[in-house]
């Protein structure tokens, strides 16, 4: 295989390894040879398993958030830009409670002030299960169509930004859903589905909180919680589809919800704030601040865009 320098444009002072941006560079070798492919499945592995080197590790879904995607974001001069995401130890933080999360059968709330990009962590993060995961579901809802439709769009910026050696294919594709897959028919016009077979779910609450009941998701994101609105109730929307999330005594879903502060006054935060001090009746991962258990809450303080150094910290 050619070796390939690693130049890091937006970030030269990374404290991680180089290898940890690998995928951002494919070799300069033919897409049909033996080593095209391995670079890809070994890009594969690290977005499913995870990246170690030098001492530092990342988990698979960050790895692939930092490489195989593109966001909206500033670049070093404050201008927009469409480009891989910096590097930041809040976002590896966030990450690595998403895992522990995980494995420990839980779900996790994520309080933040504007601007902290968790929209485009929660998206990588249904993205890359969508992607790898062979037969899985993700749900992305909201209480209303505007806030759905926002995480959405960011989901498929994310999925049309991969290399096509990764990008999935669709095999049906509408509005508010993605399936993968490839259909094609032999010389005897018999028709064969391949592929993962992983399905998107976009869904508004609005006035219904029974909507997403029956469903079997691996992952169900709960966007703009603190600005819940409608008359579906964010704790009704989460308790009557609560009962998905479990196959017999098995937790088999991630549930995520995220939001700011949002709208105190009008009353669209009471669920959020109700859940954020309470997780263990909602079965979220819980963190101590002051001697009592909370959700995650990150200052805004702590991921000004822009005030961060170039190293992530």
């Amino acid at each position: 295989m050619v070796e390939q320098e690693i130049i890091i444009k937006n970030q030269p002072d990374c404290i991680l390894p180089k290898s940890f941006f690998e995928g951002r560079f494919p070799p300069n070798i033919h897409p049909d040879s033996l080593d095209w492919a391995e670079w890809w499945d070994e890009q594969e592995r690290r977005c499913v398993e995870g990246w170690s080197d030098g001492g530092y590790s990342v988990t698979g879904p960050y790895y692939y958030h930092m490489n195989l995607k593109k966001i909206n974001m500033l670049n070093e001069h404050g201008n927009p830009t469409f480009d891989h995401p910096w590097f930041a130890y809040e976002d590896q933080q966030l990450f690595n409670d998403v895992q522990k999360a995980r494995d420990a059968k839980k779900g996790l709330m994520l309080i933040t002030g504007r601007g902290f990009g968790k929209s485009f962590a929660a998206a990588s993060i249904a993205e890359q299960e969508f992607v790898f995961k062979e037969a899985s579901e993700c749900i992305i809802s909201a209480s209303t169509d505007f806030f759905a439709s926002q995480l959405w769009s960011k989901i498929e910026l994310g999925l049309n930004s991969i290399h096509p050696e990764l990008r999935p294919n669709f095999l049906r594709k509408k509005m508010d859903y993605r399936e993968s897959g490839f259909a094609f028919k032999d010389d005897d016009g018999v028709e064969t589905i391949i592929g993962y077979l992983s399905k998107l779910h976009k869904v508004t609450y609005d006035n219904d909180p029974g909507k997403t009941r029956g469903t079997r998701p691996n992952i169900h994101i709960f966007e703009e919680v603190g600005s819940w609105s409608g008359s579906a109730k964010l704790t009704d929307c989460y308790d009557q589809t609560e009962a998905s999330w479990w196959r017999g005594k098995n937790f088999t879903c991630f549930p995520m919800l995220i939001g700011t502060g949002g709208q105190m006054k009008q009353g669209g935060s009471a669920d959020a704030k109700k859940m954020f001090y309470d997780p263990d009746a909602y079965n979220l991962m819980a963190f101590e601040y002051n001697g009592k258990k909370v959700c995650k809450f990150v200052q805004a303080y702590r991921k000004f865009e822009g005030f961060y150094e170039k190293s992530g910290v």
